[in-house]
């Protein structure tokens, strides 16, 4: 006796069914990853050093980057060309190396020197300067700049 050999309808649609959620699983957990998301001012200050520095880089002149209260926004100049990006913030400053004039001020540290720019120069440096980010919510974050390469100083959480 010859027997048909194959799938049965059951099996093909519980097969289907295993795939779809599979799929949804992976969907869903890689969504996430391609969606836009805001940009962080502190994605938008390094966008602007990086910009700046290759303009410097390019042009061979410094370009200096300052940052404008009024129009909430970071610009960078050099003698032929102007640029700016807003960037969102409750404050931003730029702040010197050394912290020779930090002051405890109603329970919080507070420098009273700022910077009024930072310069780049054509050979890839930049001033060695901080900043200090507070953004809308208050969440405040201070970066040092390493002025041979323009890139964050990593320092060590406590």
């Amino acid at each position: 006796m010859h027997r048909k050999t194959g799938f049965t309808l059951v099996e093909v649609l519980l097969t289907l069914a295993l795939i779809a959620m599979a799929s949804t699983v992976v969907l869903s957990d890689t969504s996430q990853f391609f969606q836009s998301r805001d940009d962080r001012p502190d994605d938008k200050f390094w966008q602007v050093v990086t910009a700046a520095r290759q303009s410097s880089l390019e042009q061979e002149q410094p370009v200096t980057l300052s940052y404008d209260q009024k129009t909430k926004s970071l610009q960078w100049k050099s003698l032929d060309t102007a640029h700016s990006l807003e960037l969102p913030v409750k404050t931003f400053r730029f702040l010197p190396e050394t912290r020779d004039s930090n002051y405890l001020i109603g329970g919080v540290l507070t420098e009273t020197t700022n910077l009024e720019c930072v310069k780049f120069y054509p050979d890839g440096t930049c001033d060695a300067f901080r900043v200090e980010i507070v953004e809308t919510d208050s969440r405040r974050e201070i970066i040092r700049i390493d002025p041979w390469t323009c890139a964050p100083i990593l320092t060590a959480t406590e």
